[in-house]
């Protein structure tokens, strides 16, 4: 199906809030995604029909940057490219394996390095205990990752390549992931989903006895194998740290019991276990490829309910997951990233084109998205540029999305796909 681009205007202003901690620069390393708070008590019925519009072009616009007449006939389709096939290692693999699939940008020197040193990382090929490891790379990195991790030599390491057209951001990076699990020809019941700079802690290791114990515990009480479950190995962490500042500081896992309520409400994020089916074939998958600056995690815990007090679909383990520096190596610094200069740039360059206009009102502001975000730089919040202008509007608009289906203001049967899932597994290299 091709889907018309359609942009709608919008009538009411969405009431919005200033995040304080987002306003202070200390804070906004962990609130960067939220520079505002919906005033739900002003959301009338208005509110609520201009929210919805502001999704469908969202939707729309993003349907528009995937569309791949070149190759596809007008399909929205993602299509991958492999360094290795038919290795011997890949020909042994069967449902029972469990893939870790990692998403990747901008750092393949430091990973190279890091891989190369020591085994910290939570998803290192040998910490997968012979598992499939795949790191996710958009093609325009492709090269300069298989250059960079060319002495990385582990049977069960596969790097990939992702390409969504003109589409790009966190959302569809993750949507790649899930498309290309639910595209493995053998056709697991499993996957790990990790972040590229996730730790390993006795905590949250995915192979440690009680972790597994803990995961099938909550899976099963999940709904599997009737339903795909989405299991975190432990709380979302915002802040990277040194290895030897944790390292001596681990404690036992524990499992999730009265903190449950806490936990709930953080994103399912950084290492996360998905079991199949992954994809239906009216969605992205469990991930909205829309969500392009962030926050894909939340509104994903929202649609799934993930956010709510429920026996399902939560964190497994009272256990806090780290995030591991990966300093910059002046000696060997990361080239220009193409996939952020090129792809993700122009995505968030065409959705201000449209949303800057959007109206919005706080206490003391009636005005549109692009007057809210020039009095933010000349107040000093954020700088006069491309990347932090783009950047800023998106999260905003952003916010609201995440409160639509936080609220479920969702027209019944609403289609929020990006990509029709015509995947395409292309030639190796």
């Amino acid at each position: 199906m091709i889907y018309p681009v359609e942009i709608k205007s919008t009538s009411a202003a969405i009431p919005l809030k200033l995040n304080p901690k987002w306003v202070d620069e200390e804070d906004r390393k962990i609130r960067k995604y939220a520079p505002v708070i919906i005033h739900y008590k002003l959301v009338n019925a208005h509110v609520k029909t201009s929210m919805n519009i502001m999704l469908e072009n969202r939707i729309n616009i993003c349907r528009d940057l995937a569309r791949r007449p070149d190759k596809f006939g007008g399909h929205t389709s993602f299509s991958f490219n492999r360094n290795a096939c038919r290795t011997i290692h890949s020909m042994k693999l069967k449902f029972t394996n469990i893939p870790i699939i990692v998403n990747s940008t901008g750092a393949a020197t430091r990973i190279a390095k890091d891989l190369l040193s020591n085994y910290s990382l939570a998803w290192h090929p040998e910490n997968a205990r012979d598992e499939p490891v795949y790191l996710l790379v958009h093609k325009f990195e492709f090269e300069y990752y298989r250059q960079a991790l060319s002495k990385v030599e582990y049977k069960n390491f596969y790097l990939i390549s992702w390409d969504g057209g003109k589409m790009s951001g966190y959302g569809a990076a993750r949507a790649a992931a899930i498309a290309f699990a639910d595209a493995l020809p053998y056709r697991p019941k499993q996957i790990l989903l990790m972040d590229q700079d996730a730790a390993l802690t006795e905590q949250t290791r995915h192979t440690n006895p009680v972790v597994k114990k803990s995961l099938l515990q909550a899976q099963i009480k999940a709904g599997y194998p009737q339903r795909t479950t989405i299991i975190g190995l432990g709380r979302g962490n915002p802040t990277r740290v040194s290895v030897p500042s944790f390292k001596n500081q681990l404690i036992p896992p524990q499992r999730t019991t009265h903190k449950a309520k806490y936990i709930s409400r953080a994103p399912t994020q950084q290492i996360i276990a998905i079991t199949a089916p992954f994809i239906d074939r009216h969605t992205d998958g469990i991930y909205p490829s829309f969500m392009v600056a962030g926050g894909e995690d939340m509104l994903m815990n929202c649609k799934l309910d993930i956010v709510t007090i429920k026996e399902s679909n939560i964190s497994c383990l009272d256990a806090t997951i780290i995030k591991k520096e990966l300093p910059v190596d002046l000696e060997h610094p990361e080239p220009p990233n193409r996939y952020w200069d090129n792809t993700q740039l122009n995505t968030l360059k065409k959705l201000y084109e449209v949303e800057k206009n959007y109206k919005i009102s706080l206490t003391n502001f009636n005005g549109t998205v692009e007057q809210l975000i020039h009095s933010f730089i000349q107040k000093g919040i954020i700088k006069n540029s491309e990347t932090d202008i783009y950047n800023t509007s998106a999260n905003i608009v952003e916010r609201i999305l995440i409160f639509i289906y936080r609220s479920k203001f969702l027209p019944h049967n609403f289609d929020d796909s990006v990509f029709d899932n015509k995947t395409f597994i292309m030639s190796c290299r």
